[in-house]
């Protein structure tokens, strides 16, 4: 059963449009890396051959860690896709053990995951035959590079995150909580790299490193240029103790979710059992008839004024459930964490300690923390559009007499609110550092103006067009659902 459940999500998998855009984008950023100075995904550096080892390990490295959104849509959905197309209830009741459920989704999602970076390989390759590169800038063709890297470095990468991905969806069926364990990666990796920048943090660093490319760096860092072109790092050393530990760490992630996993329609927690015994002790309600509620309709009234309190309501539902969510809270925590992180290599540059001023430490959240907000953005963004639709209660949302813009300026203000939050804790954490530093001129209105006029709003628009705009372009003409409200709807009675 455990091959036939692989089977079949490889087939479901190599079907879905997402596997071939995601190949078709990765390919054509590598052929442009290898083949133009415009793009540059690590690359070689004065005299290393385009098509040296090292490219080819740096390159197929950093594609790794891009494909982190990648893996996620793949992994995290194997087993959330049961409970969304509500066949949960048929898989659970069926003689399937555990191990061959989980772990042959798991299987068909990380082999499909990985046949994504074979042709991302293959175009390293085609790129270096290209008629216009300077020829003295290509060397003879390797095997042995493009097999290190993918067996090496590519595959430990995505074994390890799927690991990560497929246990917060099993565990939570969440797609949320996946989320942050995504952010919880790039922050992890944004901390280690920092760290290379003091000498006696190199190995920590290095094993600390989830991808793998930190100890990549420190094992090549005083490579010539002969040797660049030339070598491939030797199995050994940090490398391989970096992909020992962080194979093994996913390992005991695949085997205790299988272990903790159970075969049940929900979840079900303190609060949701609390909230079933006060159901089960409750008194009958006694039902009134229908003639004894008529003097309690209210007046009813379709007006700008009406219109604009329905705005005030729904905006303040959609900004209460966002900033008081468990993985929002979880996320800001952890952006406390990257600035602290990165601030703290920052207070020693070549050894040499530097007050923490106020552009200093707008630099450390420009670098460190916007990525971080992007990511975060676009991730609530989508959950802030997809939200009715995930709860099955689009249709009944539609139904609504709500004018559209109410609803997607309710939307898009929580979505505002949300980067006004993480700004100002960015701004709070970095004060706080400095004030814990002994730097005590607080420029409160260079923090205001550099964060967001110069952030905020490319924030915004960033997150309103890829979390708004394009789920509205890609769906509104084919579905009626609450995130594009695109339905034709007939006016209620006035």
């Amino acid at each position: 059963m455990f091959f036939e459940i692989t089977r079949f999500e490889l087939r479901f998998q190599l079907r879905q449009p997402i596997v071939w855009i995601s190949m078709a984008i990765f390919c054509i950023l590598t052929f442009f890396a290898v083949t133009t100075d415009n793009v540059t995904i690590g690359g070689s550096i004065g005299a290393v051959n385009r098509n040296a080892p090292y490219v080819i390990v740096q390159i197929l490295s950093i594609m790794s860690i891009i494909g982190v959104f990648v893996t996620t849509a793949f992994v995290a959905n194997v087993v959330n896709r049961d409970f969304e197309l509500n066949t949960h209830s048929l898989f659970f009741s069926t003689p399937i053990l555990r191990r061959d459920y989980l772990g042959g989704r798991f299987l068909g999602a990380l082999l499909v995951a990985f046949l994504i970076f074979v042709p991302v390989a293959g175009s390293i390759w085609l790129g270096s035959l290209m008629p216009w590169l300077e020829q003295e800038r290509i060397g003879p063709f390797m095997a042995a590079p493009y097999l290190y890297s993918l067996l090496f470095m590519v595959l430990p990468n995505l074994f390890f995150m799927s690991a990560i991905f497929f246990s917060l969806a099993a565990l939570t069926r969440s797609m949320m909580y996946t989320y942050v364990g995504v952010v919880a990666f790039f922050v992890l990796y944004g901390v280690s790299q920092s760290m290379m920048a003091d000498l006696d943090n190199q190995t920590i660093a290095a094993l600390a490193d989830p991808f793998g490319l930190a100890a990549f760096e420190l094992t090549t860092k005083y490579w010539t240029v002969f040797e660049r072109n030339a070598l491939v790092p030797a199995i050994g050393g940090p490398i391989l103790v970096n992909r020992i530990v962080w194979t093994i760490i996913g390992a005991l992630v695949v085997v205790s979710t299988i272990r903790s996993f159970k075969f049940t329609a929900t979840l079900e927690g303190r609060k949701s059992r609390k909230r079933r015994a006060n159901a089960g002790s409750n008194e009958m309600v006694t039902h009134v008839g229908t003639d004894g509620l008529q003097h309690l309709a209210a007046p009813r009234s379709f007006d700008a004024a009406a219109q604009f309190r329905q705005y005030l309501r729904q905006a303040s539902i959609e900004l209460s459930s966002t900033l008081t969510s468990a993985p929002f809270i979880v996320l800001v925590l952890i952006g406390i964490l990257n600035i602290i992180g990165n601030s703290l290599a920052l207070n020693q540059l070549f050894d040499t300690p530097i007050w923490p001023v106020t552009s200093a430490m707008i630099q450390v959240i420009s670098g460190s923390f916007f990525l971080y907000v992007f990511i975060i953005l676009v991730f609530f963004g989508g959950e802030l559009v997809w939200k009715e639709r995930q709860l099955k209660l689009n249709e009944v949302y539609d139904a609504l007499p709500v004018p559209n813009w109410v609803i997607w300026a309710s939307k898009i203000t929580a979505l505002a609110a949300a980067i006004v939050t993480l700004q100002l804790v960015a701004a709070l954490t970095s004060i706080g550092f400095q004030i814990a530093n002994g730097y005590s001129n607080v420029e409160i209105r260079t923090f205001a103006l550099g964060l967001t006029l110069d952030q905020g709003v490319i924030f915004f628009l960033l997150a309103a067009t890829l979390s708004f705009f394009v789920p509205s372009a890609a769906w509104g003409s084919s579905t009626c659902s609450t995130a594009t409200r695109r339905c034709r709807r007939t006016p209620g009675p006035t």
